[in-house]
């Protein structure tokens, strides 16, 4: 089911399946931010990534001696949210089923949802708490809208020297990073940018990106949230890109499988709540 919020600038829809971001349309002149999903390209158009962030080493992980299994961005975005709060300028959606995925992810948890439609912005919060009355909740959270794009270009506030985490054959971190940026705040986007998969930003100075398309005047500012880890993907030749602030990342070969030691895991204590917020400027 879908969900709508309007203002004088933009039109906003969002998806109960995944509590998945899937219109932006700017009411001026009907332009459209958002990828539009082509399911023969890839039908993501900003999916949540949760409790895992990435591809887990043989989709496998450890924790209390027991081993478990889950898919890549594990399974927040293929599940039916809740709409617990709807009002003029915010949609609230919480997935707290936590009974139904303990054969795979054996904890007690709540995660929350929230869009909240400011003029020409959108803030996305995700909230998790551990509903657990002693154990941690180990997990991470990943954001990943994907942004109308054809020949892109990048424009960091802040000059970046910064090399990228990419993927071998075998889609983990590959040990040797890729140069991304050195002393630039512009990074194009090639036909061939994506060929190896996506690149993974460890250490960003600018809190945000904008991304400029040469198709069109209309611009998109993504907010990192303080986010540790930025991805930035596309399919190949295809005319969107992918911004996405992570609180988590891929497994590489050397990894324990132990869910406690993965990198970028957040443990959180019993009892608690864990708050990570993104948002998204259109111009």
């Amino acid at each position: 089911m879908f969900y709508k919020l309007e203002n004088d600038c933009l039109a906003v829809e969002v998806n109960d399946l995944g509590a998945e971001l899937t219109r932006v349309t700017d009411r001026a002149d009907g332009y459209e931010f958002l990828w539009s999903g082509d399911p023969a390209v890839w039908s993501g158009r900003s999916p949540l990534l949760f409790p895992i962030v990435g591809k887990l080493k043989g989709d496998r992980y450890t924790h209390a001696g027991q081993t478990y299994s889950l898919p890549k961005h594990g399974f927040a975005r293929r599940e039916v949210f809740r709409c617990a709060k709807q009002d003029a300028s915010s949609l609230t959606f919480v997935l707290d089923d936590w009974a139904k995925h303990a054969a795979d992810y054996p904890f007690r948890w709540a995660l929350r949802v929230t869009f909240s439609l400011e003029g020409r912005r959108i803030r996305v919060r995700h909230e998790v708490e551990n509903l657990d009355a002693a154990a941690p909740l180990y997990f991470s959270l990943g954001a990943h809208p994907a942004i109308a794009c054809v020949d892109g270009e990048l424009r960091f506030p802040e000059v970046e020297t910064i090399d990228a985490w990419q993927f071998g054959a075998d889609g983990l971190v590959a040990d040797e990073k890729t140069p991304f940026l050195h002393a630039e705040a512009r990074y194009n986007l090639l036909p061939h940018t994506f060929d190896r998969d996506a690149y993974i930003l460890e250490g960003l100075r600018s809190p945000y990106v904008d991304v400029h398309s040469a198709a069109s005047p209309h611009w998109t500012r993504v907010h990192f949230g303080g986010a540790p880890y930025v991805g930035i993907w596309a399919k190949p030749g295809a005319p969107y890109v992918c911004i996405e602030p992570w609180e988590g990342l891929d497994d590489d070969i050397h990894t324990t499988g132990v869910l406690a030691e993965k990198k970028g895991i957040v443990a959180l204590p019993a009892g608690q709540a864990h708050a990570f917020s993104i948002a998204l400027d259109f111009h």
